[in-house]
């Protein structure tokens, strides 16, 4: 509208030429704001929907996690002679699996979730390797010995996995973003089951020591901390 009353104006044709130029680049980056805004729309619109489906199957694959979490503190209290044995190797490497379509799910959510709840989401992956590889290489090493030590420190690993696989399942079921830290209750609870245990207050105290802070109970600093 601009540029057609622009060219029935009684102005000089200098002045017509260079605002024609103007009004017509003005109307070109208008149209182009245009198209970038849809097709951001758009591809919000589709991540929403690709993060509903992958969040359909989430609530699945972190029961399948919470489950190698608790075989993980299962065989990390193991006795020695049993740590100390390559034959279990493979038992226990099937007992920590985890299958190709749960951690497809796991990278779908990761992809299409918020920065925060993709940072949790990620731990479960992260953390995970880490721990089932230092377990099992314990067990075929033959010149690495397990000791009660051992067993307390991997215990405790597998039990923070298992408060962080439960920290997710809110977002699972609602959609709502994980706290900025799980309560330290999280942490101690799979260790519940097994008071009885010589080792469980052992854990229980290289729990406290470790994520008695709630600064260390962030998805930051348990991605960036070694323990």
């Amino acid at each position: 509208m601009g540029l057609f009353w622009f060219l029935g104006a009684d102005l000089s044709e200098d002045l017509t030429r260079y605002g024609t130029y103007i009004l017509t680049a003005l109307a070109s980056l208008l149209a182009s704001a245009a198209a970038f805004a849809t097709a951001v729309w758009n591809s919000e619109r589709q991540r929403e929907a690709r993060l509903r489906a992958a969040r359909a199957a989430l609530p699945m694959a972190l029961t399948h996690l919470t489950s190698v979490a608790k075989s993980g503190i299962r065989y990390s209290l193991k006795d020695n002679v049993f740590l100390n044995d390559p034959a279990n190797l493979e038992k226990v490497s099937k007992a920590l699996e985890i299958p190709t379509e749960v951690l497809e799910i796991l990278r779908a959510n990761i992809e299409n979730s918020d920065e925060k709840t993709g940072l949790w989401l990620s731990l479960t992956i992260s953390r995970y390797q880490v721990y089932r590889s230092r377990l099992l290489g314990m067990i075929a090493d033959r010149d690495m010995r397990s000791t009660d030590e051992y067993r307390v420190d991997y215990a405790a690993c597998w039990a923070l996995y298992h408060a962080v696989v439960g920290h997710l399942y809110r977002f699972a079921r609602e959609g709502v973003p994980p706290e900025d830290y799980f309560e330290l209750d999280r942490v101690h609870s799979p260790m519940f089951e097994r008071v009885g245990h010589p080792l469980a207050k052992h854990i229980h105290v290289t729990l406290q020591e470790r994520f008695g802070d709630p600064s260390k109970r962030t998805a930051e600093a348990l991605t960036f901390r070694e323990d």
